[in-house]
């Protein structure tokens, strides 16, 4: 994987093992977690109104965004989805869940969405086409 302190993906967790001078929030020990969207420029009045994430100027974590939906994509092409007959089975309905359940839909795949949380239903069947939706639990 190369550099160990470089991480593959975004929406990471660990536990924080040295902390700098300045540093006043966190302990050694303590459990802290990075989103995807790691900074902001602070003056812009997305930011006043601590809606950072609608920043223009935000700063990703690796790997942490693609507008483009590539991340559902390039799986779903890769093991031929666009084949006739073929039935998706959508286990996190996300960000890249959504995508996938569009990309699907496109490809003329039967798509089924699996969610522990029932009230996202509507919006999986009714807004991006689902063909059924399953509640999961634990």
């Amino acid at each position: 994987m190369g550099d160990p302190l470089r991480s593959c993906s975004h929406e990471i967790v660990g536990q924080v093992t040295s902390i700098g001078h300045n540093v006043t929030k966190f302990r050694v020990g303590d459990i802290a977690g990075v989103g995807c969207i790691i900074g902001s420029c602070g003056p812009c009045d997305n930011c006043k109104q601590d809606l950072e994430n609608y920043c223009p100027k935000m700063l990703w974590t690796f790997n942490g965004h693609h507008e483009d939906g590539t991340r559902a994509f390039a799986p779903l092409k890769y093991f031929g989805l666009s084949k006739l007959d073929r039935h998706l089975g959508v286990a996190e309905f996300g960000g890249v869940g959504h995508m996938a359940v569009k990309f699907a839909k496109a490809f003329g795949a039967k798509v089924t969405v699996i969610s522990s949380s029932p009230s996202k239903k509507k919006e999986a069947v009714e807004r991006l086409g689902a063909d059924s939706f399953l509640v999961s639990h634990n």
